[in-house]
């Protein structure tokens, strides 16, 4: 279980358009998500790194109006 805060709250700052990128370990498999609010999109992609084989699934989560 990963528990990280979405935001990084910065005295009367609006973002129009927030996007978080968690990328997981090489091999990681069977992940699921929840969130306490609700986002508006949430799609996985695979990055690679020096010496990865197969790459490291990312999730990337993007949410609009974030305040």
């Amino acid at each position: 279980m990963l528990k990280q805060a979405f935001y990084i709250d910065i005295h009367d700052l609006i973002s129009d358009e927030y996007t978080l990128k968690v990328i997981l370990p090489e091999g990681a498999h069977d992940i699921t998500y929840e969130f306490p609010f609700p986002v508006d999109e949430v799609k996985t992609e695979t990055t690679f790194s020096y010496l990865d084989t197969i790459g490291r699934p990312t999730l990337v989560i993007k949410k609009k109006i974030v305040s």
